[in-house]
């Protein structure tokens, strides 16, 4: 009776462990999604055609950065650019555009400029 009592208390310091090891790994996979929404902007107006590519999408973007005065090298700083919605002939679908460095606090001061 004694050793199985010692094989419960065993088995319930195993699962209190494993959960504490669930829940930090929790946490640092929500810490690692944080920073890399970080490199994320969110562009809105961008007029979007019915059959436009990826690519067309991106050189607009690389205007857009132009404009405001951020030249950027779309090439090799944008990691991705894609809408968020399908087209709509109704409203403009807002762009997601990830970077593959953390300039968007030095964009997002220049569009307040």
């Amino acid at each position: 009776m004694l050793i199985n009592n010692r094989t419960e208390l065993s088995r319930d310091e195993r699962n209190t462990a494993g959960k504490k090891t669930v829940n930090n790994q929790g946490t640092q996979i929500e810490l690692l999604e944080s920073k890399i929404r970080r490199k994320n902007l969110i562009v809105k107006r961008i007029p979007d055609d019915a059959n436009e590519k990826s690519q067309e999408t991106r050189e607009k973007i690389g205007t857009v950065l132009q404009t405001i005065g951020a030249p950027t090298d779309t090439a090799r700083d944008v990691d991705e650019v894609t809408r968020i919605e399908k087209y709509n002939n109704t409203r403009t679908p807002p762009i997601i555009v990830k970077l593959t460095t953390g300039r968007n606090q030095e964009i997002m001061e220049l569009t307040r400029s």
